[in-house]
This record gives structure tokens, sequence and C-alpha cells, in this order.
């Protein structure tokens, strides 16, 4: 369980790394304008559907999800068998079976 959870440490420092990198913005992707809600920026994208999808992965909520996910890595290793434990670490893991890192065991 330790590789586990050094695994996702890991990955969240990454992710933290990168949404305290972006917060700057504006992101963009290729087309028009778009004000997508509750943003706070302004996306260039190909469809109103994309500027959302944008929209609800910005900077802020990625840190707020990056601290969710380590209080939920905390309560899982504090307060259950190291069995249920495992099974719940390598759920949130799955997100990450792209990384070179991951292991499927």
């Amino acid at each position: 369980m330790t590789d586990l959870t050094a695994f996702l440490n890991a990955r969240l420092d990454e992710d933290e790394v990168a949404a305290k990198a972006a917060a700057d913005g504006p992101w963009k992707s290729s087309g028009p304008y778009v004000d997508a809600p509750g943003a706070g920026i302004i996306l260039q994208a190909r469809h109103t559907e994309d500027a959302a999808h944008a929209a609800r992965h910005d900077p802020a909520r990625a840190l707020r999800e990056v601290e969710a996910k380590r209080r939920l890595i905390k309560e899982i290793t504090l307060r259950s068998t190291p069995d249920v434990a495992e099974i719940y670490l390598a759920v949130l893991a799955s997100v990450d079976s792209d990384h070179p890192d991951f292991r499927t065991e």
C-alpha cells in the first residue's frame, strides 16, 4: 500500500505544480472565443462544449481536487483495513493508468 500511496501522492504533486503554473491563464485552443460560465476567464474553443469542459478543469478547481484527494487518501489509510484501503487507493490510481510509473498489479 505504501507504493500505491506514494504513486498517488506523486501524481497529486504533479497536478498541483501544473495547476499553479497555469493559474495566470487564459487557456486557449483553436476556434472562436467563448465565455464559459463560471470560468472567470475567456476561452478560445471550437465549440461551447469544449469551453465548458475546459472551464470545469481550471487551475483553481484542479487545486481543490488535489486537496480533496489528499484528504481522501489520508482518511482511507487511517480508517480502512489494509485490504479495503488497497482497493480504494487502486481505484483512485486507475485515473493515472497512462502514467509510465503505473503498475497494473
